[in-house]
């Protein structure tokens, strides 16, 4: 919803394209969409975006009745869910909160020594301004380990 109502205040036309019945969020942020008048389709699935060499309509599935038809629109912007895409961090073992969120210190730093997580992945808000500020810290906190390694080994013990 968040979004969509960005989209909408630059002067796109949105149209939010929702999986279950309802939109799902904050109370504030369904009032903003009922007050922007931003239309939302409920109980509909994206099968397909179709378009030669650039978007030209979407092909939409109906989830209640399995009725497909298809919409005219220039972009799709996809903002589906919050489940973070960890598969990798679990992979090499990076611990994980209860939401699936790699567990890092202030400054960046995982459960593996000289492993760093920023952004999204780790949890809080998921803006770009928020992920470009933990990548700047964690890059710059992994500069600093590597100069001073007793650090890393002290900090490393924390995370335990």
């Amino acid at each position: 919803m968040t979004d969509a109502l960005y989209l909408k205040n630059i002067g796109a036309s949105v149209t939010i394209l929702v999986r279950g019945a309802d939109l799902k969020g904050e109370q504030p942020l369904k009032h903003s969409i009922e007050k922007e008048i931003i239309p939302h389709v409920c109980m509909s699935d994206v099968l397909e975006i179709l378009g030669e060499k650039q978007v030209t309509r979407i092909k939409i599935k109906n989830n209640k009745d399995g009725k497909i038809t298809e919409m005219n629109t220039d972009a799709v912007f996809v903002a589906i869910g919050e489940t973070p895409n960890n598969q990798l961090s679990t992979q090499i073992g990076l611990k994980h909160d209860e939401q699936g969120y790699v567990i890092i210190d202030r400054m960046g730093r995982t459960n593996i020594p000289r492993v760093y997580a920023a952004g999204d992945l780790t949890g809080g808000v998921r803006q770009i301004v928020t992920a470009v500020g933990s990548g700047a810290t964690a890059a710059t906190k992994a500069f600093e380990d590597m100069m001073h390694p007793y650090w890393l080994a002290e900090k490393t013990k924390i995370m335990d």
